[in-house]
């Protein structure tokens, strides 16, 4: 072996109470979304983004090509008639998942002994937030 690879989410470290699919907790992520534009709670806006996120989410309708973020809360955005910073969406979408990040029990050994045989290590990240 010459080396080893590790994809950082979910293989060395993992969202403290944040399951693997994030589809029930939607609603939640879209709510903060909303009060950080100060449009409130809005049942049918959160109804509207939810339905864009489980057509993009693979886990229920797997794909062979990439969708950027910027392109589905775009979508979100024009579905719920606002021009706001994308971007911004985005990050705060991903902060409700991204709270509190865990190191797995066995990552450190698994590091240790992967520097005592002198194999080099290498980490891989998701592109963007997609993490």
């Amino acid at each position: 072996m010459e080396a080893i690879g590790f994809d950082l989410g979910d293989t060395l470290i993992h969202y403290h109470n944040i399951p693997l699919s994030w589809t029930n907790l939607y609603g939640d992520a879209l709510t903060g979304i909303l009060d950080d534009m100060e449009l409130g709670k809005n049942e049918a806006l959160i109804s509207e983004g939810t339905k864009i996120l489980n057509k993009y989410n693979t886990r229920s309708n797997p794909r062979d090509y990439e969708v950027k973020d910027v392109d589905i809360f775009q979508e979100i955005h024009q579905v719920w008639g606002i021009d706001k910073d994308v971007k911004r969406t985005i990050r705060k979408f991903f902060s409700f998942f991204q709270q509190e990040t865990r190191v797995f029990e066995d990552t450190i050994p698994i590091h240790e002994t992967s520097k005592l045989e002198f194999l080099p290590t290498f980490l891989t990240v998701c592109p963007e937030n997609w993490c």
